[in-house]
C-alpha cells in the first residue's frame, strides 16, 4: 500500500535524482486500485500493463501476491505490447512486455521487459521449482518471438529459496 507516494516521486524523478526519469517500472505485490494515485499518475505518465494474481483479494491485502505491474513512459519513441504466453509457460507469477523503440534515425530496436513474483512462504520447494522452470520456458519462449533472440531485461521479487534447490 505505501508503494503508491515512492513511485510517484521516482517517476517524476524526485527519489533518485542521479537516474533521472525512468522509461520503465517494474513493481510486484501492487494491490492497485483504480483509485490508487500510482494508477492515476499512470494515465499521464506511464502505459500500464497489469496482472493480479487469482489468489489475490482486495479483502486480504496483508498476505501478499498482490499482481504485478510493468510501467513503460508514454513517449513517441515506444510503442509496447504484452506478450501472451503459452500455456505450456504462463503462469500468474508473472509478466512480459515487448518494446520497440524509434530512433532519432528511424531505425528501431525491440527489447523485453519482464517481471516476475516468487513467494516466500506458504509453497513447497517443489512448487517454487515449477515456477522456475515455467518462467524459464516464458523467458525463451518472449525471445524468440521476432525479432529472435531478443534483449531481455527481467525484475521483480525473486524471494530466493536455499538449500536443496539451490
Amino acid at each position: 500500500r505505501s508503494k503508491g507516494p515512492s513511485l510517484e516521486l521516482l517517476a517524476n524523478g524526485q527519489l533518485a535524482q542521479s537516474i533521472g526519469r525512468p522509461d520503465f517500472i517494474i513493481t510486484t505485490e501492487t494491490w492497485e486500485t483504480p483509485n490508487s494515485r500510482i494508477t492515476q499518475l499512470d494515465e499521464k505518465i506511464f502505459q500500464t500493463f497489469h496482472i493480479r494474481h487469482p489468489l489475490s483479494t482486495d479483502a486480504t491485502p496483508l498476505s501478499g501476491r498482490g499482481g504485478i505491474a510493468i510501467r513503460t513512459r508514454i513517449q513517441p519513441a515506444f510503442t509496447t505490447n504484452q506478450i501472451e504466453l503459452p500455456a505450456s509457460c504462463d503462469a500468474p507469477d508473472f509478466l512480459f512486455v515487448k518494446v520497440t523503440v524509434t530512433t532519432h534515425t528511424a531505425s528501431k530496436k525491440t527489447f523485453v521487459i519482464g517481471g516476475a513474483y516468487l513467494p516466500s512462504t506458504n509453497h513447497s520447494l517443489t512448487e517454487y521449482a515449477n515456477t522456475l522452470t515455467k518462467f524459464s520456458l516464458a523467458v525463451d519462449f518472449s525471445r524468440s518471438n521476432p525479432p529472435p533472440h531478443t534483449e531481455i531485461l527481467v525484475g521483480g521479487d525473486f524471494n530466493v529459496r536455499l538449500g536443496p534447490l539451490t
